[in-house]
């Protein structure tokens, strides 16, 4: 490489990280490509600086394969921004809507001892997200031993406690 490359390659990464900070002092949303899974997160490319995605920033719900998030362009906010030190810290669930603002009252729809069928959305190793209908997520929470249920199944679920301030649903099986 030359000394004009490596001073272009210089000049461009001051640029991207000067318009990276001025889209963290007004907040806006960027665009950048999830390049890797690495320990507790994801390293995330815009265009030449490479940021940090907290793992429990890339989506609404916990992510258990981040296979369809690698390697695709999608929006970020900016958490945390300082070209010194050569950190950047974004996220992609500050970008997704809010499922809570819409939803029903939890207390309206389900009640403890509730029998319902939910179908599993998220499998993790110490419990199981149901979907309930209405946009509405419970925790099946796995205990030692217990078999975990298979992605995409339909189970029966007993309503065992609803935790209306953090619009929870608590599950158990039947």
């Amino acid at each position: 490489m030359t000394e004009q490359n490596d001073i272009d390659v210089s000049n461009h990464r001051a640029a991207v990280w000067a318009d990276l900070q001025l889209a963290f002092h007004r907040d806006e949303i960027i665009e950048g490509r999830i390049t890797r899974c690495i320990r507790r997160g994801y390293l995330v490319d815009f265009d030449g600086v490479t940021g940090f995605l907290p793992g429990r920033y890339i989506d609404v719900l916990p992510v258990a394969d981040p296979a369809p998030f690698l390697d695709r362009r999608s929006q970020f906010k900016i958490l945390r921004c300082d070209q010194l030190h050569n950190r950047l810290v974004v996220s992609r669930r500050a970008t997704l809507p809010d499922l809570k603002l819409n939803a029903p009252k939890l207390d309206e729809l389900f009640h403890a001892g509730q029998m319902l069928s939910g179908t599993v959305r998220h499998n993790l190793a110490y419990g199981a997200f149901i979907d309930l209908g209405h946009d509405i997520l419970g925790f099946l929470p796995l205990f030692s031993g217990a078999q975990a249920p298979v992605n995409g199944s339909t189970i029966q679920v007993q309503v065992v406690r609803i935790n209306t301030d953090t619009q929870r649903v608590f599950l158990r099986t039947c």
